[in-house]
């Protein structure tokens, strides 16, 4: 699985409505982030491709602009 070799932080956000991609699909290459310095799962309301809450964007700006140089203005 390529996951055992990423080498860089890794946000994955999956819906827990989601119908096209089963939910037990990002926990597995989740947990096949052995070599990822940081890794977060965001686990959101809603399903594929729907909104995201404000906090839920709030969490991925932070994890972001946490590895960013320049801030996202």
């Amino acid at each position: 699985m390529n996951a055992l070799n990423v080498k860089v932080p890794v946000i994955m956000i999956h819906g827990k409505e989601d119908n096209l991609v089963p939910i037990e699909h990002s926990r597995e290459i989740f947990a096949n982030l052995k070599k990822s310095p940081c890794k977060k799962i965001l686990e959101v309301e809603g399903g594929h491709n729907d909104c995201r809450s404000h906090n839920d964007l709030n969490i991925i700006r932070d994890f972001i602009m946490h590895f960013s140089f320049d801030p996202l203005i």
